[in-house]
């Protein structure tokens, strides 16, 4: 993710950086560095249980 994906990040309920450029990783609440796309699917499992 790089600077121009900040605005569609904010507007998300959860904001998941992936691969994401220094200044959008100082910007988000969740940062996926080495994982692959199933890191944001765990993530995504368990904010769909806490509800």
């Amino acid at each position: 993710d790089g600077a121009n994906d900040l605005p569609m990040i904010k507007a998300a309920g959860l904001g998941i950086a992936y691969h994401a450029k220094p200044k959008v990783n100082e910007k988000t609440e969740v940062t996926i560095r080495h994982a692959d796309l199933m890191g944001v699917f765990c993530i995504l499992s368990g904010s769909l249980n806490q509800k």
